[in-house]
């Protein structure tokens, strides 16, 4: 049975390319638009445009660069600074109209807008700034910049949570002497960063402090400095394993874009790396991490054009022009794909694809009533541009013979299969059914598959994945840290951990006090299963109890064990 599992996986295996689609030009027409925001998801590329007019017009674009005209709807009038962000299943859209903050959400990929139904008071119409970013389970989290009885600039916070309420206000440069403009906010696990400048006019210009302040769970940290002069406006960015402050100051009389890194627990700020000189300040860059941990920007390099980079563990990428001239460039990503759209001059905004295979359907499980077909399912993938998705099914005897091998496809807007041939044709004489799940999208790029899920009746179990290169890998659908054996021990014992996705994996000891004594792990590692060797050779360490952390991703578990000399 193993060479059928094999045949059928390499007969649609595709080689895995990647490559940036075909520019387009979509059919948005309006003009020399001043702001514009971006954000994709399963329903397709979600744009929010403020007019000349002050006009806040949502659109909706296709993989393929085609705007569904049957979604574009005007939001709001009078408008300012505009931001859209969610989830896979839900849209937010929140901008300024005059002393107020105000939204709507959808939850129908843009075909029906609800207003919410309260709006957050500003205590003056005159802003510098507005950002949001959404957190699965956290929901909104928002911030905004006024100027209120006095020159300076201070930044705000609220969250949006899951019944539509603002909730958890704070003034986040209360702390003492702190002013500051120019907002940006972004999270990371279980924390929220947001950054701000001191400089006091309404658009870019002037210099300032660069400063940041960390929500730790409930707690506000005391602020950060992270460039005491020179600085015109910033952008925080939580990668997975650093948070980024990317930042414009002068040079020589040439405005430059560098950046900042720190541990996103840390309060360390590294030196600066010089991005991009002679960059246009008008417009911050845009930022988007993809699922393999990279972090992505698109900005506007000499000339209006638009620069893609990239950080990864080897660090910044040189520069990758993806368009000629440009403003307002702006990236998303879902999973490994990247989507990027700019204005070019006054015409239609432009639409760019980097095209990746589809991720692995998630979720995926079968459930069998009594006596009844067996029934698949699994979450919609994010991607925008899945075509469809294929479902593998084989049936064999007692003695391993196939009786049936073959496949279903499935239309992309549905994530579950109802086996009635089974039950119809094949119930009985079989010993063992086996189900699998693959996503392909309109390049023909396939995923690799999920699970094998063996069984019959109403038990199934996980046996394995194939990948299209006909190879194979254990499954492993969670996190884990195992108890270190032996324990107690001396001088040395095993740790033992597992992760479900590749990811930037921390292992470190520490004694009751807290204070850390050794790290066993700090980089990048794939999805598997690994242990590390702890032992007390070379150090000073008492007899006592210790812990172990393992972070990996949001996944963070401790625990205890016992040096006994």
């Amino acid at each position: 049975m193993k060479k059928i599992f094999l045949l059928i996986a390499l007969f649609y295996s595709l080689s895995f390319c990647q490559s940036w689609n075909a520019t387009v030009t979509t059919s948005i027409n309006e003009g020399a638009f001043t702001q514009m925001d971006l954000f994709t998801n399963k329903d397709g590329n979600h744009l929010l445009i403020k007019k000349t007019t002050g006009d806040i017009v949502y659109y909706n674009v296709k993989s393929s660069g085609v705007v569904d005209s049957s979604k574009t709807e005007t939001l709001e009038s009078g408008a300012d600074f505009p931001n859209i962000v969610g989830s896979n299943n839900k849209i937010y859209a929140l901008y300024k109209v005059g002393d107020l903050i105000k939204g709507k959400y959808s939850t129908d990929g843009g075909t029906t807008w609800l207003a919410l139904s309260n709006n957050i008071t500003m205590n003056s119409s005159d802003c510098n700034g507005v950002d949001a970013v959404y957190e699965l389970n956290n929901g909104v989290h928002i911030v905004w910049a006024t100027k209120y009885n006095s020159s300076n600039y201070e930044t705000y916070y609220y969250r949006l949570n899951d019944n539509y309420q603002w909730v958890d206000y704070k003034q986040v440069t209360d702390y003492f002497g702190q002013v500051g403009g120019f907002p940006s906010v972004t999270y990371s696990s279980g924390r929220v960063h947001v950054g701000y400048n001191s400089g006091n006019q309404a658009v870019p210009g002037n210099t300032g402090k660069a400063k940041s302040r960390d929500k730790s769970g409930a707690n506000w940290e005391t602020p950060q400095t992270i460039l005491d002069s020179n600085s015109i406006m910033e952008k925080l960015h939580a990668g997975t394993s650093k948070l980024f402050d990317f930042y414009y100051k002068y040079v020589g009389g040439t405005l430059n874009l560098y950046v900042k890194t720190r541990a996103l627990d840390g309060s360390t700020w590294s030196s600066d790396t010089l991005l991009q000189s002679g960059t246009d300040v008008t417009d911050l860059l845009s930022v988007a991490n993809s699922a393999d941990g990279k972090t992505h920007i698109v900005v506007l390099g000499a000339n209006n054009t638009t620069i893609h980079k990239v950080y990864s563990d080897s660090g910044w990428s040189s520069d990758e022009v993806i368009a000629n001239t440009g403003a307002f460039p702006r990236i998303s990503a879902t999973t490994n794909d990247l989507f990027v759209m700019w204005r070019k001059q006054s015409y239609n905004p432009r639409y760019l694809q980097y095209d990746t295979a589809p991720a692995i359907p998630q979720n995926y499980q079968i459930s069998t009533p009594m006596n009844q077909s067996p029934v698949l399912s699994w979450d919609a993938n994010s991607e925008p541009d899945i075509h469809k998705y294929r479902v593998y099914k084989v049936y064999s005897d007692s003695d391993g013979v196939v009786l049936y091998s073959g496949s279903v496809l499935i239309d992309s807007t549905t994530y579950s299969y109802t086996d009635t041939t089974f039950t119809t044709n094949y119930k009985t004489g079989v010993d063992v059914a086996e189900y699998w799940v693959e996503a392909e999208d309109i390049s023909s790029y396939i995923s690799d598959t999920t699970s094998h899920l063996t069984g019959l009746g109403t038990s199934w179990y996980q046996q394995k994945v194939v990948r299209h290169d006909g190879t194979e890998k254990t499954v492993i659908e969670e996190y884990g840290l195992s108890q270190n054996y032996p324990n107690p021990f001396n001088p040395s014992t095993e740790i033992s951990y597992q992760i479900p996705a590749k990811g930037f994996v921390t292992l470190k000891v520490y004694d009751i006090l807290g204070n850390e004594v050794s790290t066993l792990v700090n980089e990048w590692q794939e999805q598997g299963s690994y242990s590390a060797q702890f032992t007390t050779s070379g150090k000073q360490l008492a007899s006592g109890m210790y812990f172990y952390t393992l972070t990996a991703g949001k996944f963070t578990d401790t625990k205890k064990f016992i040096l006994l000399k």
